[in-house]
């Protein structure tokens, strides 16, 4: 992971698998992965890692048309540039691993005064504790909202990427369109 691009491919690090859809211009059109409280591969099966294929195929589709907005790439930023984790695995030849950065990045705004909880420490929800139920197999599609998604006047939601926020991933809640 030394050499990764974590600006470009960020995800919550304390997942157990992510999978990027993205083009050769390295525009991410979604990532397919996530996880709830009951189990580390709970929203991951064939048949949705095939209907997310299928959406990525789509999104490239209108990339190539032009009918989808490019999105800015985001600043690069390598592990080797949080201090803590250099003195803690590369200066000891130790292995970089997905949830050490994750982990160091934390202690390091923590030292820095600039930890934000909330962002920084819950970066995927369980969609689950917001009353939001996928129906699995189909991916994006929602089979039940219930509890604090009920009270804010959702409903069926069919999709939960947006155009506007599709690097903020699969099952991380950054836009939800509604069909009300």
């Amino acid at each position: 992971m030394d050499s990764v691009d974590i600006g470009l491919f960020d995800y919550d690090r304390n997942n157990a698998v992510y999978f990027f859809i993205l083009n050769a211009d390295e525009q991410i059109y979604m990532r397919y992965g996530g996880r709830d409280s009951q189990s580390p591969d709970t929203y991951l099966n064939l048949s949705s890692l095939e209907a997310a294929a299928k959406q990525g195929l789509e999104l490239h589709r209108q990339y190539e048309q032009g009918s989808l907005e490019k999105m800015e790439r985001p600043k690069p930023m390598f592990p080797r540039e949080i201090p803590l984790l250099v003195e803690r695995t590369f200066a000891r030849n130790q292995c970089v691993e997905c949830h050490l950065i994750g982990d160091f990045q934390n202690i390091q705004r923590e030292q820095e005064g600039t930890l934000d909880k909330l962002k920084d420490l819950y970066r995927s929800p369980d969609i689950k504790t917001l009353g939001i139920h996928l129906d699995v197999p189909k991916g994006l599609v929602v089979k039940e909202v219930r509890g604090a998604a009920e009270v804010a006047g959702m409903n069926q939601v069919t999709a939960l990427r947006s155009s506007t926020e599709r690097r903020s991933g699969v099952l991380a809640i950054c836009s939800i369109i509604s069909t009300k």
